[in-house]
């Protein structure tokens, strides 16, 4: 299990797709944490594929519960 997948286990976005984008999305980022979001996504789609999914997930208010479950992890540990 990637540390991604291992931080993020408890999202929920409400569809497995989701979820599954939002991990590799983190995975993206962190695997190249000196970059710029735009550099660090893999692709044109990617790139879109956050825009899309940060968006949608702002709309109905889940970008907040994610980083508190987040963050109290991190404090936990």
């Amino acid at each position: 299990m990637t540390w991604a997948e291992e931080e993020l286990s408890r999202a929920d976005l409400g569809d497995k797709r989701r979820n599954k984008r939002l991990i590799k999305i983190v995975s993206d980022l962190v695997s190249q944490p000196n970059e710029s979001v735009t550099q660090a996504s893999r692709d044109n789609a990617a790139m879109q594929g956050l825009q899309k999914t940060m968006t949608k997930m702002d709309r109905l208010g889940q970008i907040a519960p994610i980083f508190q479950d987040f963050f109290s992890s991190i404090v936990l540990k």
